[in-house]
């Protein structure tokens, strides 16, 4: 039987690895974020096709607009796939006393898991 707290559906003696349940959120936020840079880039070069600002220099700066779009979308989209890699290589459930069991709280100069 699980214990409180652990999840439905969880082995016994057995609690839900944290770490993978933070790469799986940080993998799903990192989709959301690409999908609205996306969005946002998308209306800008929308609003440049419609006549908002014309001439070399609003070429130019369209032509950046268009690299640094595609830049930040796969730089979170392949963050984004690292950490569902991530996460799929770490078993759902560890022993209560894995180092994976418990987020440790952040302390300053150190990663969240303090490592």
């Amino acid at each position: 039987m699980a214990e409180a707290g652990n999840g439905a559906g969880a082995p016994a003696g057995l609690v839900v690895n944290e770490r993978r349940r933070a790469l799986l959120t940080a993998a799903a936020v990192l989709d959301r974020g690409t999908a609205e840079i996306a969005t946002a880039f998308d209306g800008l070069a929308a609003a440049l096709d419609a006549g908002a600002w014309a001439g070399p220099a609003a070429e130019l700066w369209a032509g950046e607009l268009a690299r640094t779009g595609t830049t930040i979308r796969r730089a979170l989209g392949d963050t984004a796939l690292s950490c569902a890699h991530a996460a799929a290589s770490q078993p759902e459930w560890v022993a209560p006393g894995d180092p994976r069991a418990v987020r440790s709280p952040a302390r300053p100069g150190s990663l969240r898991d303090g490592r």
